[in-house]
């Protein structure tokens, strides 16, 4: 069907649109049908049977609505009004009719969109729920972390709140956990802080049932309260409102419930099921050791700065007083609290939402690259429409909306991305990250991903309408018709991909660097041997406490229990367990004969373990011996150091034969080092090894049985896959110990790999990213050479036909597409360069100017510019002269 006929159809159908409307929709299919057929010159007569069969129902609905604003009596400016609006959705109407006639530019153009809005919205959802929001607690700006760096004692807690001014009030606290005794019998290990009395009041929230905690109620003896959660109170007392006066039984103890809080309230602590009060007097027996931490509720008068200047003071009348260390005090902060509970990750989300912000910068730079080409092509429809009659105002507003309606159907294909994304993302993030359950597509990211969707439209867009209004509207129909750019245009396209190349240089860079850090996370030395190793936490029955002898025997029958296993070559136990952040810190007093104690040391992470743990984990001693089991409470006093205990405590001495005193363990005559161990990791893989002082829990019973500090991790080393050996500890847990719930039961290797996670998933995400900008880099490369070799054609015909060679052309044109990418690199080095130091603090073991990075990097796009060059270089060596010299 030619042309001339579709333009006949055309007519036939222009009988349905109302007379006034006619001229103006005739003139506009007519250009359409014109540049439709320009760009189908071979094989489009089937496509122009579908574009005329299409314009059947436009003619239909422009005529409904020129019929609906007949029936509207407007004055002028309403005729003015609604003259706009009909415009517009013209323009909106003619935009989807061209964007359905090319359906491979419209999709390249939607995913593009999609995946940069949709990757924007899905990390601002994560950034804007963990890091933005307020903390839900009233007035939360008054909230503060008193000083998140160090612990407390509830001695100096009690100090505190007869010192200081600055605050309505504060309140202490520590994560806890215990065993809970249900009315069958059944034990389970839930998790709940320990708080002081004031500790609801200075968060600001009061229960939803009951009452919270009175003061004296953190007194010693007076302790046997709970409050529990909402989430508990639902899921344990089916949401009995009488609840309020029962009692729970908790680690043996009866607790008398007194509230309910009311929903969502945090606890401070993830997955808390209750609340009991601490003991702050001094009849606790760890009254004078530190392992509490601070938050308060500023005065409305009040800055953070002038509360910490205050406590600063306070701390300064404590050295003079109490004999604190020399450097104590030198990190005082008071700190809001929600920045003190998202710093640990603060760094990260940062990081991974400006490398999502130049992910979309290159997603907006391929789509402009896309729609400033499509606009060259279509230079002949426009010239007509102007020839017509249209004005450029029209024309430009045309191709401001063609992009607002790629951004509209982009950003919905975007919410589809952003909603698997945060999925994806919460699934990555470690389980621990604060506030991870507050992340959610809601109004906040739907408004963020309007924003940037619509800002992407008019950003695609802008270009284009901005070279067609500098263009001449005047150009001849043979002109527009080969559809050629200008020198400006070809150099506007070229700085565009420039970009790309230089976006996508600082992410691998930043990429490349954190694989690099990853790669020597997983190659550390961890201080201990993983691999054949499975733990569980035992919380014992309160009941033998009182009894240090009776602590002792009761975990040597577990640990033989374990031991009798098939799967199980030796167990053994220790405080806490390794590569988990947790644990005692306590102050170290050395013996005077020895020499003065280092200026500045403060105290070491305290590690009871049994006889055979050492040998049983894989520990390497450096110095020394081990512990065996003449260890014990008859026998002198002895420690096993890691080497960063004796290089911090006793530098360039040999620290065996040191003697000093621990914290609560007193000073019942001094400690002896008998061993110096490797550093183990006990903090997690990421972090600096502390000083540690590792103790025989045959010597260190009493102290703890005194402080209620029953728990114990029990490490075993199997003789065959964790998993299986874990697995069979699961099924044999009534036989090993009865009525005692086994926490967190699973192989040593995945407590090694949960310590890595937020690296993982930061070097994951920002990899993604890193490919998709590459990739879309590559794209715009071999877009703009396969374009320029298309428009070059007939140049490369006349050059082949006068005797240039194949590899000549190829060598040129394949030139053009490196050349491109190498200037984007050597602009992208730099920048990356110098943002490097932005990396710093989510790296370990790599430099943030790695010159192994910064040189694999370039060198990896150049070669990727010169595969996507080759590709569209080859088809201009191999052309046919003749075929190359054919013009329109």
């Amino acid at each position: 069907m030619s042309i001339r006929l579709t333009k006949a159809v055309l007519r036939l159908w222009a009988c349905i649109v109302p007379a006034r409307k006619r001229k103006d929709w005739l003139d506009e299919w007519n250009a359409e049908v014109e540049g439709f057929a320009h760009e189908h010159r071979q094989g489009g007569h089937v496509k122009l049977i579908r574009r005329a069969s299409l314009a059947v129902a436009d003619a239909v609905m422009v005529r409904r609505l020129a019929a609906h604003q007949g029936n509207v009596d407007a004055t002028q400016s309403d005729r003015g009004q609604t003259m706009f609006f009909a415009t517009l959705r013209d323009d909106v109407r003619y935009s989807v009719r061209t964007l359905y006639r090319s359906p491979a530019f419209a999709a390249a153009a939607l995913i593009t969109i999609a995946l940069g809005v949709g990757a924007n919205t899905a990390v601002f959802s994560v950034v804007d729920g963990i890091l933005l929001r307020s903390l839900d607690y009233p007035e939360p700006d008054q909230l503060v972390a008193i000083w998140p760096a160090q612990w407390f004692s509830p001695r100096e807690v009690r100090r505190l709140q007869e010192e200081l001014t600055s605050y309505q009030s504060f309140a202490a606290y520590s994560q806890d956990g215990k065993t809970f005794s249900d009315s069958d019998g059944r034990a389970t290990y839930v998790m709940g802080p320990l708080v002081s009395a004031d500790f609801f009041d200075t968060l600001g929230r009061v229960p939803a049932i009951g009452r919270s905690f009175s003061d004296g109620e953190d007194e010693t003896g007076a302790n046997d309260v709970v409050v529990i959660s909402h989430d508990w109170w639902q899921e344990q007392f089916a949401s009995d409102s009488s609840v309020v006066g029962t009692t729970v039984t908790l680690n043996e103890n009866t607790h008398t419930i007194v509230g309910v809080m009311p929903p969502e309230l945090d606890f401070l602590q993830k997955d808390a099921r209750y609340a009991v009060p601490l003991a702050l007097t001094p009849g606790s027996p760890s009254f004078d050791g530190r392992w509490l931490q601070l938050i308060g509720r500023l005065r409305p008068d009040v800055e953070a700065t002038q509360a910490a200047e205050e406590l600063g003071a306070v701390v300064a009348r404590w050295k003079e007083q109490f004999r604190y260390e020399e450097n104590y005090g030198s990190d005082i902060s008071v700190a809001s609290l929600r920045d003190a509970l998202v710093g640990p990750v603060q760094a990260s989300l940062l990081l991974l939402f400006g490398a999502v912000g130049l992910t979309l910068l290159v997603a907006v730079i391929n789509v402009t690259n896309l729609l400033l080409a499509r606009a060259i092509t279509r230079q002949r429809e426009f010239t007509l429409r102007i020839a017509l009659g249209a004005r450029p105002a029209r024309l430009v507003r045309q191709l401001l909306t063609e992009g607002m309606v790629l951004s509209i159907f982009g950003g919905v294909l975007a919410l589809l991305v952003a909603w698997w994304g945060v999925h994806a993302i919460v699934t990555l993030l470690p389980s621990n990250t604060p506030r991870l359950d507050g992340i959610a597509v809601d109004m906040r990211v739907l408004m963020f991903a309007g924003v940037v969707a619509i800002s992407t439209g008019l950003l695609v867009s802008l270009v284009p309408a901005l070279q067609y209004v500098a263009s001449s509207a005047g150009e001849s129909l043979g002109t527009g018709s080969r559809g050629t750019e200008n020198r400006k245009r070809q150099r506007l396209r070229s700085a565009l991909v420039v970009g790309e190349v230089t976006f996508s240089v600082i992410l691998l860079v930043g990429s490349g660097l954190l694989l690099r850090s990853l790669w020597g996370l997983n190659q550390r030395e961890i201080g201990l041997d993983a691999n054949n190793l499975i733990a569980f936490t035992v919380v014992p029955p309160r009941s033998i406490n009182t009894d240090p002898v009776a602590l002792d025997v009761y975990y040597e029958n577990l640990l033989a229990n374990v031991e009798a296993l098939p799967s199980i070559e030796a167990a053994d136990a220790i405080h806490v367990k390794p590569v988990s952040n947790g644990g005692w810190v306590m102050g170290i007093t050395t013996d005077p004969a020895d020499g003065e104690q280092t200026d500045g040391f403060q105290g070491a992470w305290w590690r009871p373990v049994t006889a055979g743990y050492i040998r049983t984990v894989g520990m390497r001693v450096v110095a020394g011996r081990s512990f065996d089991t003449t260890d014990d409470a008859t026998t002198a006093r002895v420690a096993v150091v890691n080497e960063t205990m004796a290089r911090e405590v006793w530098p360039g001495q040999d620290p065996i034969g040191k003697r000093f005193n621990i914290g609560f363990e007193g000073v019942d005559g001094w400690i002896t080092v008998v061993g110096v161990t490797a550093n183990v990791k006990h903090l997690g893989v990421t972090e600096a090894t502390p000083a540690t002082v590792y103790r025989p829990y045959n010597q260190t019973s009493t102290a703890l049985s005194q402080r209620n500090i029953l728990q114990r991790t029990i490490l075993a080393k199997t003789r065959i896959q964790p998993e299986i050996a874990a697995a069979e500890i699961g099924r044999a847990t009534s036989t090993i110990v009865a009525n005692t719930p086994f926490v967190d039961l699973r192989p040593m290797r995945e407590v090694v790999r949960e310590s890595l996670a937020e690296p993982r998933a930061l070097t994951l995400l920002l990899t993604i990213f890193a490919a998709v900008t590459l990739t879309l880099g590559a794209v715009g490369v071999y877009g703009l050479v396969a374009y320029s070799v298309s428009q070059r054609m007939p140049e490369i015909g006349i050059r082949m036909a006068l005797g240039a060679k194949a590899a000549d052309i190829l060598r040129q044109v394949l030139w053009q597409g490196i050349k491109l990418a190498a200037i984007g690199v050597f602009i992208g080095v730099g920048i990356a360069f110098g943002l490097s130091q932005a990396y710093a603090s989510v790296l370990h073991d790599v430099s943030a100017r790695d010159p192994l990075i910064f040189i694999v990097v370039p060198t990896l796009l150049l070669v990727v510019a010169a595969i996507t060059s080759y590709i569209p270089a080859l088809k201009a060596g191999r052309a046919d002269p003749a075929t190359a010299l054919k013009v329109d």
